[in-house]
């Protein structure tokens, strides 16, 4: 089976969770570092992980200042609806995300 590049899934996913395209870089590398956490945690063997409930407690109060640009104010929130995006479209993939975020103008994600 044949994977989609996980740059563009995780573009795709981080789009699920902004509340329109043109945002600025600041809240795009945020909104991927919410995919990285949930894409992860959509994992049986990462869902207990303290590291990554650590995360969304880190990543909350970065979304306070850029609030408008997301469907919602609370990370744990739009993990669990990232959580569901992932198991709903890309079940099998049991790649683990190391780092993701925006650079440069492009999304990077390292994986294994």
């Amino acid at each position: 089976m044949i994977k989609k590049n996980l740059s563009k899934v995780t573009k795709e996913m981080a789009e699920v969770i902004l509340r329109k395209e043109n945002v600025s870089p600041q809240t795009i590398d945020v909104a991927l570092k919410i995919v990285h956490i949930a894409w992860n945690l959509a994992h049986d063997e990462y869902k207990d992980e303290p590291a990554y409930i650590h995360g969304i407690k880190e990543i909350q109060p970065l979304i306070t200042s850029m609030k408008e640009e997301f469907i919602s104010e609370s990370v744990e929130e739009m993990s669990e609806k990232l959580i569901r995006y992932k198991s709903r479209y890309y079940p099998n993939d049991n790649r683990t995300i190391y780092s993701c975020g925006f650079k440069n103008g492009s999304v990077k994600v390292t994986w294994t």
